[in-house]
Order: C-alpha cells, then structure tokens, then sequence
C-alpha cells in the first residue's frame, strides 16, 4: 500500500475557529518534550503512541539535520475523516495520509483507528515531523518540494519508495518528471505522485553519496541565508542545480538499467503459468470430447445382419 505524506504550507489558517466547531472541549491534550498531542477521547491509546515514537526518533532526526524545535509542536491526531477535512481545509488528495504546516508547527493525522493508510504511523509521524524541522531550519525562505519530501522520506525510511519500480518504468518511457516540476505534486494522479516520491528520495540519497549527510544542514543554512535555492546550491556543492540533475539522471540510468528486465523475468513467470493452464484447459476439452465420441459411437445400434449369400 502506498503510504504518501504531503506538505502543505498554506493549510490551518484560522485553525482556532475550526477547532472550536468542532466542539473544542472534548479535545485532550498529551504534552510532551517538544510536543503537544491533540486528541480526543478514543484516540488516547493512538496519542501515546505517537508520543512514543517521537521520544525515540525525534534526538536523532535533530542532530542529524542540527536543528532543535524552538517552540512545541501541536500534533492533532483526526478522530474521523470529516474532521481531518475540516482540520486540512479539503485541501489534500484523497492519497494525502498526513500534512504539515511547518510555520504554524502544526501536524494533523488521520487516526489509525479509521485509516487503514496510517497503519504505519512511525513512518508518518517522523515524515511529518521532519517536514517541521526544514522548516525551522530555512525560516521564511522556500525548499523545493522535490528536497522537502525527499528528505522526509530518507529520515523517516518508508520503504515503499527504495525499489525504483516506478523509476525503472519511467525510463523505459521517458517520463520522468523534471525535480522542479515535482513542485505541482498536490496536483498529481496517485501513480504520478508516486514516482515524484521516489524521485524526489532518490536525488536525496544521490546527494548524500556525493556530499555526505553533513552537507544537507550546510545546504538548508545556505538557503536561509540567501533565500534561493539556486544560489544556495551552488555556494553549498559548487555546482548548479542543473548539473546536479543531469548527474543525477545519469545516476538512475546505471543503477535501474537492469531493473525493469526484473521485472519483465516476473511478468514472463506468469505468462508461463499462464499458458500451462490455457494447455491444461484445451487438453481437458479434447479428452471430453474424445470420451464423448466414444460414448456416442457405443451407444449406436449394432449393424443388421445381411442375410445369407445365394
């Protein structure tokens, strides 16, 4: 199951109105460092999971990407799916899991007692929560949403997006999506947004091969500093960000250039099976009508007898 979290700066204006229709008082709050979680009555046991999961991760994502939370984050956990619409405006796909607005320091999830897509909430949490550090780290200045997402999923390691299937495919048929196109994600069908996913994870751990994880804080501060992203990529690597990315193709291109064989080897099992049963079925049709021949030829009357010869 794809499991895809989105970014959205532009969610939970007016967030305290929206929470006082939906009757505020049977809201309860779980503090923890750094964190509030906001949640309502059955959703207690989901609440300290989720505690949980950010007291474990949240040390090392910090000092990894060397930014602490200045403030604490509020964490609302949605009790149904209309109020995770009122709480996001409606304005996330029906694929989107989760959504963090970085400015506000606000995450909102959909509960996993009603989404089945959340059943992986360590994963969606650290992405969100990741999502919130960025952007403490840039302040007002804007990171590209290949970059933003892409880092989300490196730190919060969602599987879903290592095997390059999509990657291999879009190869084949030269459809990949240019990274600064990925910045229309929102606007994507679910199979396109995929590949954007595992596009935008991919240029990450491409640089990290390159520069090393140290150079992803370096990067951030940069764009802080100058406020574009171009500028900041070429003080921080030397390079453009267009050299980077024809590297970066080049890059895919030797690593998945075999991958998409793999998969035809299991397409060509299945064709296999397949056939062996379409053999099966034809060989089974002819012996019954073989058998029914047979029947048939048995069941005629014997022939007359001709008399004696004169």
């Amino acid at each position: 199951m794809m499991r895809l979290v989105l970014l959205s700066l532009f969610l939970f204006l007016g967030m305290r109105p929206v929470l006082a229709g939906q009757n505020s008082s049977i809201w309860r709050i779980y503090p923890i460092e750094h964190f509030n979680i906001y949640y309502q009555p059955e959703d207690s046991l989901n609440a300290r999971k989720v505690g949980r999961i950010l007291q474990s991760e949240y040390p090392s994502i910090s000092h990894d990407l060397q930014v602490s939370l200045a403030s604490p984050v509020g964490l609302f956990i949605a009790p149904s799916y209309q109020s995770f619409l009122r709480l996001t405006g409606g304005a996330i796909p029906h694929w989107g899991e989760a959504v963090a607005d970085p400015i506000k320091q606000i995450i909102v999830l959909k509960s996993p007692r009603w989404s089945v897509s959340t059943a992986n909430l360590k994963t969606i949490v650290i992405h969100e929560t990741v999502h919130v550090l960025l952007g403490q780290i840039v302040g007002s200045a804007r990171i590209p949403r290949w970059l933003n997402e892409g880092l989300a999923v490196y730190f919060s390691g969602e599987t879903g997006y290592f095997g390059g299937k999509q990657i291999s495919r879009a190869q084949l048929t030269k459809q990949l999506i240019p990274l600064e196109t990925i910045d229309a994600v929102l606007s994507f069908e679910q199979n396109k947004a995929q590949l954007a996913y595992q596009e935008a994870y991919y240029a990450v751990v491409y640089m990290v091969e390159q520069y090393g994880e140290s150079a992803i804080p370096e990067l951030l501060r940069a764009l802080r500093k100058y406020k574009n992203f171009h500028v900041a990529f070429q003080r921080t690597f030397g390079e453009s960000l267009y050299q980077f990315e024809q590297e970066w193709r080049y890059y895919l291109k030797k690593k998945y250039r075999w991958s998409i064989f793999m998969e035809f080897e299991s397409l060509l099992w299945v064709l296999i099976f397949v056939l062996f049963v379409l053999v099966f079925v034809i060989l089974l049709y002819k012996n019954r009508k073989t058998v029914a021949r047979w029947d048939a030829e048995d069941a005629l009357p014997p022939p007359s007898d001709p008399g004696k010869l004169s």
